[in-house]
């Protein structure tokens, strides 16, 4: 009869189960760690991503307003301090340089840069405006803005004789006021004459006038007479009437005194 030591047999066991245990608990430690440095070796650096865009950015930034780098990077130092809390946050680099320029000269010189850019983009949004006017007149054609049958019944007496002056007041790139322009003219014969006031020109500046009335169709020899003036507003628009919010308005002048009147009032 074999004896078996089961004591010896118990302890042996007792001993490679423990060391089981151990191995799993260093396994469960270490594959973490390993699994973390894979993950850190493949995750892709967010913050070196959004250095890059924003280099890219303020590249093209600097591009379109023909700076240098030591430019750029002084406009960078400018609007980080002091300047950003005294001007709009979409203050242009040329103006944050003007600002601070270090002397008289090349004040000047970021003034004029900054007004080629301010001017080119005028005339860009003028153009365009000129095509929607038009694009507007073509969609509306002859159709009136206003149903005069609809209108309430007024008094007998017309609001509008022909001993009447009109003033007009208008802006430049304002397809209300083509129209009103479009309709005085075709009633001339109703009033004495119209006073077409500019509240958008400055005193002087004669082009751009020119340039409305020919688009508008306005006859020369009437202006020549008299039955049309041009004008410069000069804050009379802000003298006769006040309460003017925007434009185009349109005033009957009797006896000196300016009132309110539409275009309806006009005889057809």
């Amino acid at each position: 009869m074999i004896w078996v030591n089961w004591c010896a047999i118990v302890r042996v066991t007792h001993h490679i189960l423990w060391f089981r245990c151990l191995l799993l608990v260093v396994s469960a430690i270490s594959v973490p760690v390993s699994f973390a440095q894979d993950v850190s070796r493949s995750t892709p650096s967010f913050t070196s991503i959004e250095a890059t865009s924003n280099s890219s950015t303020a590249h093209n930034t600097s591009k379109h307003f023909e700076l240098s780098s030591e430019e750029w990077d002084r406009h960078e130092q400018l609007i980080s301090e002091l300047r950003k809390y005294l001007s709009d946050s979409n203050i242009s680099p040329l103006e944050v340089l003007g600002i601070h320029a270090e002397d008289a000269t090349t004040r000047r010189d970021y003034a004029k840069r900054w007004a080629r850019i301010v001017y080119e983009d005028t005339q860009r949004v003028l153009e365009f405006q000129r095509d929607f006017d038009a694009a507007m007149r073509e969609l509306v054609a002859d159709q009136p803005l206003i149903d005069v049958s609809r209108l309430p019944s007024r008094m007998a007496a017309p609001e509008i004789v022909s001993t009447d002056r009109l003033l007009l007041f208008v802006t430049l790139d304002c397809y209300l006021c083509s129209v009103a322009i479009e309709t005085i003219l075709k009633h001339l014969e109703t009033f004495k004459a119209v006073d077409v006031y500019f509240t958008d020109i400055a005193h002087g500046d004669e082009t751009p006038i020119q340039t409305w009335a020919s688009d508008h169709g306005l006859d020369p020899s009437l202006v020549k007479a008299g039955k049309i003036t041009l004008n410069y507003d000069n804050g009379t628009l802000e003298e006769v009437y006040p309460r003017a919010n925007n434009v185009p308005v349109l005033l009957r002048l009797r006896n000196g005194i300016p009132t309110p009147v539409s275009l309806s009032e006009l005889k057809n």
